[in-house]
């Protein structure tokens, strides 16, 4: 029996300008003057790009892409492939928001290295760290790499990028980084009573443990094995993951006593939840004489509920969504938690990380840097060492009885 040949879109007439024309993805692309062979030529191209595409019903050619149309089709693919949890997306979003305000409209082909730079100084202007600014600077160069995995863009575009160097120490004014230490058990105790009792908890957990924030963040109930002392706790998701390396940690008897009170009935639910902190701090502001600060909060909670309509495309009232609580923590609200803390009792401030440092310090100080490697879960002391402030300590300790 005869097969019926695939049918394409065909080549048509455009009056107006007398140049053929394929609709392909909800797209027109015109291919010369009708009835050339270079027209032909090129619809022939044009076609089997769109082919091997697999017929998408959105689609632009390669030399046609522009940024802002880069940039939304690498946003669909990195929700896919990153992790629920992972930070990584909100950090490509900041990356790239320079590139839709000053290049949406550019083509990528016309984005080249003074662009990037452009894009570069920007960061350098608001005064954020070399580190960070180089850390964007290679998120975007990703963006291109895949468009050209893609096929996209053509090679030359990422060629070109790769050739502007990262900053210097020092470069154009640039800033670095203070250094991550260990925060001083004084500081960090001083600290919890002005936290919501989640997030003291969270952070309790860290300073046992050395556990990584995320780590601690991201705990379900389901996670725990309390079937053996000390408890067992593997996480769902870790930083090493995507290398093919295990994470599991161990909660002693202080540990446990921090936890105990949290744990879930439902093991599918996060340990701690920052919604029950909200609703807590709702419920005692209906009970506690009300400040003209507490109002205003009020107020803009309202507004943010629905309380103000804005306007729709198509002119009828649309309301603003209510902001809710998330499900789980995440380090800008747990950091931003202890930054307040921190001025609001007038000591240095310190980051949920440094609890990290001060983990692996102390446990290297008692149990050598081996057992410290391995409670903090490196493949080597090397990057364990990176953790370590005891020969500061142990220098400082020197200098009160020799110099």
């Amino acid at each position: 029996m005869a097969t019926t040949a695939t049918r394409h879109p065909a080549l048509q007439f455009h009056k107006a300008s007398g140049k053929a024309v394929v609709r392909l993805g909800g797209k027109d692309f015109y291919c010369g003057k009708y009835g050339t062979q270079t027209a032909q030529v090129e619809y022939d191209r044009v076609l089997a790009e769109w082919l091997a595409a697999g017929r998408p019903t959105s689609w632009t050619k390669s030399a046609d892409i522009s940024v802002a149309e880069l940039l939304v089709r690498y946003l669909d693919f990195a929700v896919g492939h990153y992790r629920p949890t992972s930070t990584e997306i909100d950090a490509v979003k900041l990356a790239i928001r320079p590139l839709k305000e000053l290049y949406s409209h550019t083509p990528v082909a016309s984005f080249g290295p003074q662009s990037l730079k452009t894009v570069r100084q920007q960061w350098v202007n608001k005064g954020l760290a070399r580190k960070h600014i180089n850390a964007r600077v290679n998120r975007i160069r990703r963006v291109f790499k895949w468009g050209v995995e893609e096929e996209l863009i053509h090679p030359s575009v990422l060629v070109g990028l790769q050739s502007l160097g990262g900053l210097k120490p020092g470069q154009g004014g640039v800033k670095d980084p203070v250094p991550r230490g260990a925060v001083e058990e004084s500081v960090f105790r001083a600290t919890l009573p002005h936290l919501r009792p989640q997030i003291a908890a969270m952070l309790e957990l860290m300073w046992h443990t050395g556990a990584r924030p995320s780590e601690i963040y991201g705990m379900k109930t389901k996670d725990l094995d309390r079937s053996v002392n000390p408890w067992r706790f593997q996480p769902a998701h870790h930083k090493t993951e995507h290398l093919g390396h295990s994470r599991i940690l161990f909660f002693g008897a202080e540990s446990q006593k921090v936890l105990t009170p949290w744990l879930r009935a439902n093991p599918e639910e996060f340990v701690f939840q920052p919604k029950e902190s909200v609703a807590a701090m709702r419920a005692a502001l209906k009970t506690a004489g009300r400040t003209d600060g507490d109002r205003a909060r009020s107020a803009a909670l309202k507004r943010r509920a629905g309380a103000v309509a804005r306007k729709g495309k198509t002119g009828t009232a649309k309301p603003v969504s209510p902001r809710l609580a998330s499900e789980r923590y995440t380090h800008r609200r747990v950091s931003n938690a202890v930054r307040r803390a921190c001025l609001k009792c007038q000591i240095p401030h310190w980051t949920p990380y440094e609890l990290r440092h001060a983990a692996c310090t102390r446990i290297e100080a008692a149990l050598g840097i081996e057992v410290a490697r391995k409670v903090l879960g490196h493949k080597s002391t090397a990057m364990t060492r990176n953790y370590l402030h005891a020969d500061e300590l142990g220098a400082s300790a020197a200098m009160l009885h020799l110099g």
